[in-house]
């Protein structure tokens, strides 16, 4: 697959700071799906990727993405002022580990219970809801929202089959009643991966999503960020 063949010319190009991979990784499927839509030939697009990636100097931009992670916040302006403009340089956006996750998990979903107090389905009582309740048929395919690490997978009792991503210091996501689960812990994955599939599984009369946000380890409004 062409992701496997970027991330394999990246990774040959230096890059070993996977957070600044997986971004690079997101920058150049972007320019193939660019290419193939202008010569609708897979081989030329790809061809013209890889020559994106060789006429680079990675292993410089590398360099300085490690040098930004490691100086104290002291320096941070400075050193992001550097980055940003060895990224222009190279023509990449700007990146930020503090991007929160920005677009609906579900391809298409629909909100049915939103983040707030509500009347609990099963209980019948008054209870927060910390997170939102998405509509969608059994075997829907659920997708990261942001760039993550799989911080934990498992089965509980009222939360069914479940993942929870890691996006950085700030940012988790937890996903809650899944018929499937198709990522494993500390597996890095990329913006758009695909993670498991809508069920029902623990605490859940109806197949549907149950999609939380943290932030700082507190639960937020996820359709503050959508």
């Amino acid at each position: 697959m062409i992701e496997k063949i970027i991330d394999q010319k990246l990774r040959a190009a230096g890059l070993k700071n996977r957070r600044l991979r997986s971004e690079l990784l997101d920058h150049f499927m972007c320019s193939y799906e660019f290419h193939l839509e202008q010569y609708g030939d897979p081989s030329l697009a790809t061809g013209r990727v890889v020559e994106e990636i060789n006429s680079n100097d990675l292993g410089s931009l590398n360099h300085s993405y490690f040098i930004l992670n490691l100086k104290s916040n002291i320096h941070m302006n400075v050193l992001c002022f550097s980055l940003v403009t060895v990224l222009a340089f190279f023509g990449f956006s700007q990146m930020n580990d503090e991007d929160p996750p920005s677009i609906i998990p579900i391809k298409d979903g629909i909100i049915v219970s939103e983040f707030g107090m509500r009347i609990h389905p099963i209980k019948k009582i008054e209870k927060m809801h910390t997170g939102i309740d998405i509509k969608a048929a059994e075997g829907t395919a659920v997708f990261a929202p942001e760039y993550a690490v799989v911080k934990e997978t498992g089965y509980h009792n009222k939360k069914g089959n479940y993942i929870v991503l890691s996006h950085d210091e700030i940012y988790e996501t937890q996903y809650f009643h899944l018929k499937e689960i198709v990522v494993s812990t500390n597996q890095e994955i990329s913006k758009g991966t695909f993670i498991g599939t809508v069920g029902s599984t623990g605490a859940s009369i109806k197949a549907h999503l149950h999609y939380e946000l943290l932030k700082n380890g507190k639960q937020v409004d996820p359709k503050d960020y959508l």
